[in-house]
């Protein structure tokens, strides 16, 4: 699960740093910034004790479901893929119907 307000963040601001530097963007950066960069909760931090994350849906079973509903309703469906990343426009273009 990635880091969030109740899940755990394993980077440091050491780590941001370094980005910053690897990516030659430190002088980039106001000055004010720097001083403000502060660690995070990590897991071991008592605050997430009681904290109980559960994934409770997700995109795949968002699409199964509508192409369920789809065929229950007359439809026809193709399921081409559940995982899209890039721009919308692209992708809509590939994947619409003829």
């Amino acid at each position: 699960m990635p880091p969030g307000p109740t899940a755990p963040d394993p980077g440091t601001k050491d780590d941001a740093l370094v980005i910053l530097e690897k990516y030659d963007l430190l002088e980039q950066v106001p000055a004010s910034v720097i001083p403000a960069l502060r660690e995070t909760a990590k897991p071991a931090d008592s605050v997430f004790e009681r904290v109980q994350n559960a994934l409770v849906a997700s995109n795949a079973i968002a699409l199964h479901s509508a192409g369920s509903q789809l065929e229950r309703e007359g439809f026809g469906k193709k399921i081409v893929n559940s995982i899209c990343r890039g721009r919308r426009a692209k992708l809509a273009g590939k994947w619409q119907c003829a």
